[in-house]
């Protein structure tokens, strides 16, 4: 009876030590977010991967790309109750969006992949009008962007090329001005500044084409980045390229004829098809991880400011009056704001 109870002792001390050791040895984990707050989800229909906001009237819209849906339009004038407006269900698979205010009329260009550039007239958001389709042979649409000033359309491609169209006589008819066809991948973002388009030129890295004369563009400097450039941001005379797995990188810019490299920050995630900002904070989709901030008042040197896990992979992002847009894949669209 005593070497049983001895027995018992000894294996309860050993049973307490492990405890304490197991405790001693353990991690935290991170947080789901950091000085950002979840306003709202609204949950679309398919696979949302796109997303620009903008106003109608008085009223505040989202335009969400959701795959096979089309384009679902969800009125965000409230952010802590989006309401579906509408969806328009396009021929193909819905993959980007833009809005523009052309001669005053709201549109929404809808990258729908293999199916081509879907122009809509939202002037009445809950019964958007089909205006012209844009389709390219043997290629797809993946992104694009709209010179409001000069009323020009650049629309990226698959296989690399940048469709340039004149949109300034819209609703009635559109028309192309040019093609450029140097650029080597996907087209995966643009941004026009001061008449020089910055191409995110997915393997290549970044291209920069004068269009100055959309007639006539013509490349001027291009960085070849170590990653699969997703996208590119251009202000203060930087422009933040997302680099996939790589993060961000920062290029100077002042000088398009020579430009350079000073300085990247390196995202949690992989930085995706998607970099908003407000002017003094970067928003990154960073894919696999969720929607991260970086303060840019430094514009060399990005900080992280934030970020907000989601709960599935985040596509895309855009800044508007002070809220974050996030498309988020099989989630739908989630309203953010940085604290």
């Amino acid at each position: 009876m005593k070497f049983n109870t001895t027995f018992i002792l000894i294996a309860f001390i050993l049973f307490t030590l492990s405890l304490t050791g197991c405790k001693d040895n353990s991690t935290s984990t991170e947080s789901q977010s950091s000085n950002m707050t979840l306003i709202s989800t609204f949950k679309t229909s398919d696979y949302a991967s796109g997303v620009s906001v903008g106003k109608i009237g008085t009223n505040t819209f989202a335009f969400v790309a959701d795959g096979v849906s089309g384009l679902e339009i969800i009125n965000v004038t409230v952010p802590v109750h989006p309401i579906l407006a509408s969806n328009y269900n396009t021929t193909g698979t819905s993959l980007n969006t833009f809005f523009a205010h052309i001669n005053n009329i709201p549109f929404v260009l809808v990258a729908d992949g293999n199916q081509g550039c879907d122009i809509i007239n939202v002037s009445d958001p809950y019964n958007p009008v089909l205006d012209t389709i844009l389709t390219f042979q043997g290629d797809r649409v993946l992104s694009s962007f709209v010179d409001t000033t000069s009323k020009i359309a650049y629309i990226g491609t698959f296989i690399g090329n940048l469709y340039i169209y004149n949109l300034g006589n819209l609703p009635n008819s559109v028309s192309q001005l040019s093609v450029y066809t140097n650029l080597v991948d996907h087209i995966q973002g643009i941004r026009i500044v001061n008449g020089l388009a910055y191409i995110a030129d997915a393997s290549v890295g970044m291209d920069m084409v004068n269009v100055t004369n959309p007639s006539a563009p013509v490349e001027i400097n291009g960085y070849n980045t170590p990653g699969y450039t997703n996208d590119v941001l251009v202000t203060m005379n930087r422009a933040y390229l997302a680099d996939g797995g790589d993060g961000i990188f920062v290029i100077d810019v002042t000088n398009p004829f020579q430009i350079r490299l000073v300085g990247s920050v390196q995202t949690q995630g992989v930085s995706y098809n998607g970099l908003a900002s407000n002017g003094a904070i970067l928003y990154s989709a960073s894919a696999d991880y969720g929607v991260e901030a970086f303060s840019i008042g430094t514009p060399n040197s990005p900080l992280r400011a934030g970020y907000y896990k989601t709960p599935s992979t985040v596509i895309n992002v855009c800044y508007y009056e002070g809220y974050i847009y996030a498309a988020v894949s099989y989630t739908g669209l989630l309203i953010l704001t940085l604290q």
